[in-house]
């Protein structure tokens, strides 16, 4: 699988998320036994990342603290993105002030290697 040479961009709007027909046509098809499955497989992860953070004394801690807080972004944003799917206006603006909130609460962490200003200016038309 490739871009077609002649025209790099035509292959790329069909799968990208800022396309509004394909987000239009990702929304007919995903059902809400989509999002289980994803938001199970976060949490199977979450589970590994919650274990590694027991040991205060690894050399990779604050990693995994970080992981842990990439894990719950994700999370939130499956969340937001299955109300948003399932046209539940009032809890996908929920959701978002949520994911919005955490991500700034925790923008210290994580900014350092995550440019939150332009993350949230990006994907906030997509919630509000």
């Amino acid at each position: 699988y490739g871009l077609d040479p002649k025209d790099p961009d035509a292959e790329y709007q069909e799968f990208s998320w800022t396309d509004s027909s394909y987000e239009k046509n990702a929304m007919q098809k995903k059902s809400p036994e989509d999002f289980a499955e994803l938001i199970n497989l976060i949490e199977d992860f979450a589970v590994v990342i919650e274990k590694k953070l027991l040991d205060k004394d690894s050399a990779y801690y604050t990693s995994w603290k970080n992981l842990g807080i990439y894990t719950n972004m994700v999370n939130l944003l499956v969340l937001t993105w299955e109300s948003k799917v399932l046209h539940n206006e009032k809890r996908t603006k929920a959701l978002w002030r949520i994911l919005e909130s955490y991500i700034r609460k925790h923008e210290e962490e994580i900014g350092t290697v995550f440019d939150v200003g332009s993350y949230l200016s990006w994907i906030a038309p997509y919630f509000r």
